[in-house]
């Protein structure tokens, strides 16, 4: 897909391109002569993404969210519905109206609705409502009327809303103020029933069980004291109190330590023996006797004060004991009665539960009923009208020069793929590439008609021996040049041998075989090589009667009548060039290519001549081509130029490929260079332009 494709495919649709921009473009100029005018004027609302509030209550149909731009698109969309345009159809009388009325009520509704056009402003907030009509007044009243029905019934979905809510809740409130009267009552009944009558915040048996429970604690306290110091006082032993026998006993003692000192100075002084020291003994001993008597004494005394003391202990711990077991007593019989009010308590606080669940839901809804209460009549519409529609000044259809242009687009995009269409499907060859890509042969040179090539004094209707002529008078131009260059590529060797013998053959009749193979052995001639151009078209003779008429003799006396080739070959009159004719043609001269005397010709020819070229039959309607192809060094095929059809050129060619015969091209024959350099991409007379100064003609 190159710049130059581009150009041949224009180049091949400009006249299609004119037609189809002439006929379409003048539709569209007749259509918009012909149409209605219509007016169009547009109202532009903004849906607001904030709403003020009157109260401070939330309202039950929120405002539209900041940036949520979808709701735009919902909000055209609802202005699409069905509902808007029946609402304003409605309310402006469209039924009876001359333009939209069409007998029913929908079908007025129809009508408005092809007529209305709702588009969002870009990315914004806006929306615009156009409508059509054939009245300017009439556009403008309608775009107004849909962008005031439009806010109106957001104000109505709104307050209906609001209705419903409020409805609803008045309801609800009304029947739950009975239920939350049931439920107190309920709690009251019951805790009377079961004695949980309170004071501070706790019930009498709650109030009972803790004094108990506090004397119970001092009790097991006491008890516990008690117990403590009889055991510290049974543990006690029987030491004197020296605080009763002090005064007693310590006069004993001074007397017992003095009469130890008077017996001890007795003893040392008079001896055990002496009146002194028994009459001290005998004092000690009554004074020891008295201290035992006063120690018994105290000590009897000291045992009858801890006894009692004892006594008095025990009893002590025995009233900590029975107090302590009859609170205990009294504890366990009000826990029972704590356990019964435990379980009833817990039967209270579920129904306390539901009492205040069911308060607070009343009183959640009685305030919500207040404020629905107050919002009724406060509704806001969620868009408002931006600018009013004004009275349109010109029709906006139809759109002459839009109508025009698009027809001249049409026109001018039909016109290319017609032409493509056209090329595409062409059943005939026209460009080289078509013969390459098709056929996988290599495209030889093209061949171009006398007039294009810039062939001096050519024109349609010269024969093949005036152009012949005329090609040598003026070699260098397009037309000598171009054979030339075939008569290049078709001289090559061939699998390393000589290509001498060389027939031109086509798939038709009238495919230009004749003059191609008269013209490229008169070039051949012309460069200074001896050629020879041998007539094997028995049928038609064209080579022959186009250079040397109609002789008595020829090919078919040489092969059928041992006629000598020598006597029978004719001079043309250009010099190098000669012809070997064919004669008339007998029916009983049949197959003359496929005998053993054909084949010495062509070995006898190629001895006598440098290029022998064979102007033979066409492939498909007889089969001398076929005999006489594979004896040759080479085949120039040659098809006419967007003429001769692809499938033809196929079967001769697959007919040709089944006998063996060495194909060395296809070429393009009667090619107009001017249309070829226009539109011809593909083959190198696409760029005759570029370079058809180049040739000049002979001087």
């Amino acid at each position: 897909m190159t710049l130059e494709y581009l150009k041949a495919v224009a180049r091949r649709s400009l006249p299609f391109m004119l037609i189809g921009m002439l006929l379409l473009g003048g539709a569209g100029l007749l259509y918009s002569l012909l149409s209605p005018r219509m007016y169009q004027a547009t109202a532009r609302v903004i849906v607001e993404p904030r709403t003020q509030s009157f109260t401070a209550n939330q309202d039950v149909m929120s405002g539209l969210p900041t940036r949520d731009e979808t709701i735009v698109d919902t909000e055209v969309e609802f202005l699409e519905s069905r509902s808007v345009a029946a609402r304003v159809a409605r309310d402006r009388g469209l039924q009876a109206d001359p333009e939209f009325g069409a007998g029913t009520f929908d079908a007025a509704v129809g009508k408005f609705e092809d007529a209305l056009d709702i588009r969002r402003v870009g990315l914004t907030f806006l929306i615009d409502i156009a409508v059509a009509s054939r009245s300017p007044e009439r556009a403008a009243a309608l775009a107004n009327a849909t962008a005031v029905a439009y806010t109106e019934m957001q104000r109505e979905r709104k307050r209906a809303a609001t209705e419903s809510v409020n409805r609803l809740l008045r309801q609800r409130v009304a029947g739950m103020a009975g239920e939350v009267r049931d439920a107190e009552a309920q709690v009251q009944q019951f805790r009377i029933g079961n004695n949980l009558s309170s004071a501070n915040g706790s019930n009498l048996a709650e109030q009972s069980a803790a004094t108990i429970n506090d004397q119970l604690a001092t009790a097991r306290a006491s008890e516990a004291a008690a117990a403590g110091e009889l055991a510290a006082a049974e543990r006690a032993g029987y030491s004197l109190d020296t605080a009763n026998t002090q005064g007693s006993l310590g006069t004993l003692r001074a007397q017992q330590a003095t009469a130890m000192q008077d017996m001890s100075a007795a003893q040392a002084r008079y001896g055990v023996r002496h009146p002194s020291y028994i009459a001290a003994q005998q004092r000690l001993a009554q004074i020891n006797q008295a201290i035992s008597g006063e120690t018994g004494r105290a000590r009897e005394a000291v045992a009858a004060g801890r006894q009692q003391r004892l006594a008095d202990l025990r009893a002590r711990a025995a009233a900590a004991s029975n107090l302590r077991r009859s609170l205990e007593s009294s504890s366990g019989s009000n826990a029972a009665g704590l356990d019964r009010n435990s379980r009833a308590a817990t039967q209270l606080a579920e129904l306390e539960r539901r009492a205040a669940a069911l308060r607070t839901t009343y009183e959640t809804y009685l305030n919500r009923y207040q404020q629905t209460q107050t919002q009724l009549g406060t509704e806001q519409a969620d868009s408002s009208v931006v600018s009013a529609a004004a009275v349109p000044a010109a029709p906006f259809k139809p759109n002459t020069k839009l109508n025009v242009a698009l027809g001249l687009l049409a026109g001018l995009l039909a016109g290319v793929s017609v032409a493509t269409a056209l090329a595409m499907l062409s059943p005939h060859l026209s460009t080289a590439q078509e013969i390459e890509e098709q056929y996988d042969l290599e495209a030889l040179p093209s061949l171009p008609t006398a007039r294009s090539a810039g062939l001096a004094g050519a024109d349609q209707r010269a024969g093949s021996a005036e152009l012949v002529q005329r090609m040598i008078a003026s070699p260098t131009t397009a037309f000598g040049e171009m054979h030339k260059n075939l008569l290049a590529a078709i001289s090559r060797p061939v699998d390393g041998k000589p290509n001498q013998v060389i027939a031109v053959t086509s798939a038709l009749p009238k495919e230009g075989k004749t003059t191609a193979a008269l013209c490229l052995a008169a070039m051949a001639a012309h460069t200074g090589r001896r050629v020879v151009l041998v007539d094997c078209d028995q049928r038609r003779r064209s080579a022959t009667r186009a250079m040397m008429g109609d002789p008595a003799e020829g090919l078919r006396e040489i092969l059928a009548g041992g006629r000598d080739w020598r006597s029978v070959v004719l001079h043309s009159p250009v010099a190098g060039l000669d012809i070997l004719p064919a004669s008339l043609a007998r029916d009983a001269d049949v197959d003359i290519f496929g005998g053993a005397s054909f084949a010495a010709l062509l070995a006898d020819l190629r001895g006598a001549y440098d290029l022998v070229l064979l102007d033979s039959a066409p492939v498909l309607p007889i089969a001398d081509t076929r005999l006489l192809a594979p004896q040759v060094d080479s085949v120039l095929f040659v098809a006419r130029w967007r003429s001769t059809s692809r499938r033809a050129v196929e079967a001769a060619l697959d007919i040709l490929g089944r006998v063996g015969a060495p194909i060395a091209g296809v070429s393009l024959t009667m090619v107009d260079l001017a249309k070829q350099s226009r539109f011809g991409y593909g083959d190198p007379a696409f760029y005759y332009a570029k370079y058809k100064d180049y040739y000049t003609a002979a001087t």
